[in-house]
């Protein structure tokens, strides 16, 4: 199926189906129908660990969520190959790239590895692709090709997960 992601709002190209609100505080995101009903809400959480860890994306996990709070899927976000902070240390000017994640959706794996800053894939471990977001350039927007076993709402969380991804890669600054 193919999609087109332009300013928070999923469409098949005819018409709108998921729109993308964030929370007022923190990373949620609700991603609503057309009508205006939710269908999935993502949020990044902390795996607990018992000691403070928040630096380390390993010791997040994002979650898409359903309306009643079950998850629907969970992303593991990792480090790039040489980018390890415990063997290679922390960089001075930047964050250690964060470039990929395990994704498990109805008990199926997934990878998702950002190819750069403006397209992502999703395989299986079988090596297919499943889902592939590209940016459109100067018109702006994203073009997503998934899979039918993904629905919409999903797909758009998938997406959400690629936007968090990228954050991870950005610099803090206080």
């Amino acid at each position: 199926m193919k999609y087109v992601m332009k300013s928070g709002t999923l469409s098949d190209c005819e018409k709108a189906l998921i729109r993308v609100k964030g929370d007022f505080i923190g990373p949620g995101k609700k991603l609503y129908y057309a009508d205006g009903t939710v269908a999935l809400q993502t949020d990044i959480r902390k795996r607990e660990t018992g000691y403070d860890k928040t630096d380390d994306v390993r010791f997040r996990y994002y979650v898409m969520l359903d309306v009643w709070g079950n998850e629907v899927a969970v992303g593991k976000p990792d480090y790039e190959k040489g980018e390890d902070p415990i063997s290679a240390g922390w960089p001075v000017c930047r964050m250690p790239k964060t470039a990929h994640m395990q994704l498990l959706f109805r008990e199926r794996e997934y990878f998702l590895r950002v190819v750069n800053s403006q397209n992502y894939t999703l395989k299986e471990s079988s090596g297919k692709i499943m889902l592939h977001i590209s940016h459109r350039g100067l018109s702006g927007g994203w073009d997503i090709e998934a899979d039918d076993l993904f629905s919409p709402e999903v797909v758009c969380g998938i997406y959400v997960f690629c936007r968090y991804l990228e954050q991870e890669n950005e610099f803090i600054i206080v």
